[in-house]
This record gives C-alpha cells, structure tokens and sequence, in this order.
C-alpha cells in the first residue's frame, strides 16, 4: 500500500515584494494541509483533483496570512496582487482556461484580491485509501451521511442542534479545518455535547492546517483571512467525495451570508463572504468541473436571521454550549492577554451575535465581553459606538421603507454581488431584513427598559420606541 506524499513547492510574489519566495508544503516545512487526516475519515480516497484543490487552497490561505494588507490608504489599499506558481498532480486540468477561470473568479470574490496561479507538474506514488476505512464506514454510516462545514462558531453549534432535531435525521458528518491551535479539541468537545443531548454519537472530520513560517501569530501576519472559507470548503468537499456525496452544508443565517455593508469602505476585500450565496455558487461551479458532476453547496438557513438559527439553542440543555462558543475577530488572539477579556463586545460581529442570543432568549455571561453595550452601569465609549451607530442607521434605514422597496444600499448590495442571480428571491430577502430589523427594534426596547447610557447619546431608529 502506498500513501499519498503530500510534499509540493511554492512560489509566491507580491507586488511589494524586491523578488519571489520560496516555500513547501508538507512535515517539516513552512506549512501543511494535513490530507492523511481526510484519507483516515472518508470510506474511499478522493479523486486526485480534489486533494489537487486541497493543496492550492492550503496554499492560498498560507499565503493569506504571509502577506499582509495595507490598512493605511483606505479601503482600496486592502486589495493585493499576488502570483503563486505551485506543484499539482493533474497539471492539464489546473491549467484549463474554464478551470482556470473558475478557480480565480471564486477566490477573487472571497479575498478581495487579484490571484495569478500557474501549475507545473508533480510527480507522486498512488492515492490509496487506509486499510480500517470500510469498517469505518460501516461502524458509523449504514446510510448516506449529510456533511456539513462546522466552523465551531453560534450558527454552526445552531445549525446542527436543528438538523439533529429534525425527525429522521441521516447521520450527519461535520467537517472543520483546525487553523488554530486550539480549535480541533473545542470542536469535538462541542459536537460531542450537542449530540449527546440528541442521543446522537456523531463522527466528525477535523483537517489541519498548521504553519511553522512563522509559527505562531506574529505582528507581520494578516489577520482577517479571507481565504478561511475557499480552505473549508475544499476540505469539505474532499471528505464529501470520499463519502462519494455531491452535496456539503453551510451553517450561517442569511443576513450573516448576505453581509451588507455596515460602513461606507466595507466593501470588497473589507467584505466577509466567506457564506454569501454568490461565492457558495462560483464553488458549486468549481466543485462540478473537479469532481466531474454536479456537485452543490448548500446554506439550508438562508431564510433565517441570526436570532432565528440561534433559537435552535434555546433549550436549556444547549444553552450552556450556546455561550462557549466565540463569535469576536479578536478572538483567539486576546486569550493568552492576562485580564482580558477573550471579545470585545462592540465590533459588527459582537454586536450581531449579542442581537441573536437576545432574539432567541439566551441570557448570556457578559464577563467575556471586555464592553457591555448592554450594560446599565457603564457608558459605551464615544470610540467604541461605531458599529452600534452603523446598525442603528441601518434599522433606520429598513424602518422607513417598512411598505416599500428595501433600501438602495441593500438593493445594490444584492445586484452587486449577485445574490438574486445565486437562487434568492427579492421577497424571501425582504422578508429576511425585515424580520432582523424587527429583532433589534426589540433590542433598543430591552435596552431603554434597562436605561442603558448609549440609548440616550445615540440617535435611534425613528419607530424603535
């Protein structure tokens, strides 16, 4: 039997950089993609050209964090131009103006940035499956099991407390890339939690992806990742195959896919669109070209806001998972800080995670909040209320065309990045905000009730009271 060898080089340039440099993937090198860890959790191996994509997705998301974004001349300054010239094993493919162009239209959407990838040939043994695979397969999976990406966030912990409740539920597989260091333990823990409570044993893949250049979080590194997603869903999609499934969920609400811009230079390469329909198509396309039919991803909560998907952890035996789990960009990055909190409470996801858990009624311990915006005691720092005023304004905004159209800015969000065009119609996404506007009207009730300071330093929705 031989194994796959998982060793190839890259080669990336970045416009600001004096000449090319040079990395490899594999033990013992800068980074790697851990694909025995998919070998060892599928009933088969996957096709040679998804474990192809695996590779320029660990690569892409290495070189992610390698070259950091320049925050200093707005929002156009975020954009980079990269090249990368890497090893695959079905170099023709890779090298196919259709592939090729699949490829780069969904990693330009995702990250923001301008990728230029070139392919040259590499030379590796026969992918053989692992010899305890099928008794694995029985063990677990007598039926054809539905996969999901499980990132260890609130909307996966939701998503999949909903599907398990559904009444004959297939076995459900979640799928996680552990980037971190500290995610692979909290993901188990967390999926064997929710499934006990469902009477459920769930097998879960976790792949991971460790870097030794450099080794660990550094000042120099690129924090917003926006490539995360392309490496998930390739991932995903790997053990998908070896399950020989064709279709793989995301768990994420549809204002969260969606992501209006907040602010005016949210856009672009600023945008999270890690779950927007539109990228989740372009992947589709890409997934059907590689595997060679069709193949689907799938955001089976796109009609649901935040705090609807969230309800699903109401019952108090989820609750406590509920609030172990971390929604803030800050986070991991502020728990080796001693005295710090581990999120920041007041940055656009803190304060859309806090909206849900209020929607759905779960009471929250706030000492993981260094800012309490729901807090009665303390005034919100005049710094610190830029995303509560940015929300605010949109709820406004929503509150005056409450018979009309949705507001431009969200009508033109939709046209430009393709939402209507990706299989969502206009009135499932009205009725969508709408409802979330209705959300945090109740939210701005809750805190005048409470006499929370910003309620009266901040101007509020005109119907809100």
């Amino acid at each position: 039997m031989s194994h796959l060898s998982n060793r190839f080089a890259l080669e990336i340039r970045d416009s600001r950089w004096s000449e090319a440099r040079r990395f490899s993937h594999g033990y013992g090198c800068d980074f790697l993609c851990h694909e025995r860890a998919v070998l060892e959790n599928v009933p088969s191996a996957p096709c040679r050209r998804l474990l192809d994509l695996l590779r320029i997705a660990s690569a892409v998301f290495f070189t992610d964090r390698m070259i950091p974004r320049d925050r200093r001349g707005g929002p156009n300054s975020w954009s980079r131009t990269i090249s990368l010239a890497l090893q695959v094993e079905d170099m023709e493919f890779w090298s196919d103006p259709t592939t090729n162009q699949r490829l780069h239209e969904a990693l330009q959407f995702v990250s923001g940035d301008n990728w230029a990838i070139r392919f040259s040939p590499r030379i590796t043994g026969r992918t053989t499956g692992i010899p305890w695979q099928q008794s694995l397969a029985s063990k677990f999976f007598p039926d054809s099991p539905r996969l999901c990406l499980y990132s260890g966030g609130l909307d996966s912990a939701a998503g999949l407390a909903h599907q398990l409740s559904l009444p004959n539920t297939k076995p459900i597989v979640p799928i996680t890339v552990s980037h971190r260091s500290d995610l692979e333990g909290m993901v188990k823990n967390q999926v064997r939690a929710i499934g006990k409570v469902f009477g459920r044993e769930l097998h879960s893949v976790c792949v991971p992806f460790e870097m030794t250049s450099p080794t660990k979080l550094v000042a120099s590194e690129e924090t917003s990742q926006r490539s995360r997603a392309f490496l998930f869903v390739a991932s995903g999609a790997a053990v998908a195959d070896g399950f020989g499934m064709s279709e793989l969920e995301m768990f994420e609400s549809g204002v969260g896919a969606i992501n209006v811009p907040l602010l005016a230079g949210m856009y672009g390469s600023q945008a999270t669109r890690g779950a927007h329909p539109h990228f989740l198509q372009l992947m589709s396309d890409l997934l059907t070209l590689v595997v060679g039919r069709p193949f689907r991803m799938v955001l089976p909560f796109m009609s649901k806001t935040k705090g609807e998907l969230v309800a699903s952890l109401a019952r108090p035996d989820l609750r406590q998972i509920a609030n172990e789990t971390r929604t803030c960009p800050s986070f991991p990055v502020r728990v080796p800080q001693a005295g710090r909190q581990q999120c920041c409470g007041v940055c656009a996801a803190c304060l859309f995670r806090r909206l849900a858990m209020h929607t759905a009624g779960i009471e929250e311990d706030c000492k993981h909040y260094q800012y309490d915006f729901l807090s009665c005691d303390k005034t919100l720092p005049i710094r610190k209320r830029r995303h509560l005023s940015a929300f605010l304004n949109q709820v406004d905004c929503l509150t005056q065309t409450d018979l009309g159209p949705l507001p431009p800015n969200i009508e033109k969000h939709l046209r430009q990045t393709h939402v209507i065009e990706a299989g969502c119609s206009v009135e499932t996404v009205s009725g969508l905000f709408r409802r979330y506007r209705d959300e945090w009207q109740r939210l701005i009730r809750h805190a005048e009730s409470r006499g929370c300071p910003w309620t009266k330093l901040i101007d509020l929705p005109s119907q809100a009271s």
